[in-house]
C-alpha cells in the first residue's frame, strides 16, 4: 500500500494501517493558485523510535490535542488546509481560524470506510 510505504520513506517506520475515511477540499491562495483534492485518512498504532527524512520532513512532533488547536489558531498559515480540514471532521478541540487565513478553505467528509 502507498501509504504505508510513505510512512517508511517520511518518517523512517512501518505498521499496519487501515483506511479511515476520505474527504474532499480545495484551497485557495490569493493569487497563487488553488487546490482540490480528495484525499484518505488512515488510522494505524507505533510505539517506537520516529526517525524523520530531512528531505521529506521539515519539522515534527508530538503535542496534545488542546495545546495544538492553540498553535492552530495563533498560526494557521502554518497548517496545511488538509490537515486543518481533518482536525475539524474528526471533532478535535475547537480551533477557529481567524480572517487572517491567507486560504479560503473547506471540505467534509466523503465517506467513512
Amino acid at each position: 500500500m502507498a501509504a504505508q510505504r510513505r510512512l517508511g520513506e517520511e518518517l523512517g517506520l512501518q505498521t499496519s494501517l487501515a483506511p479511515a475515511f476520505q474527504f474532499q477540499y480545495s484551497a485557495e491562495y490569493e493569487d497563487r493558485g488553488s487546490e482540490r483534492e480528495l484525499c484518505t485518512v488512515y488510522l494505524g498504532r507505533y510505539d517506537g523510535p520516529v526517525q524523520p527524512a530531512e528531505v521529506e520532513i521539515s519539522d515534527w512532533g508530538w503535542e496534545a490535542p488542546r495545546a495544538l488547536a492553540d498553535r492552530i489558531v495563533a498560526a494557521p498559515i502554518r497548517y496545511t488546509p488538509w490537515f486543518r480540514v481533518i482536525w475539524r471532521i474528526l471533532g478535535l478541540p475547537s480551533a477557529t481560524w481567524s480572517e487572517g487565513d491567507q486560504e479560503k478553505i473547506s471540505g467534509s467528509p466523503k465517506s467513512p470506510l
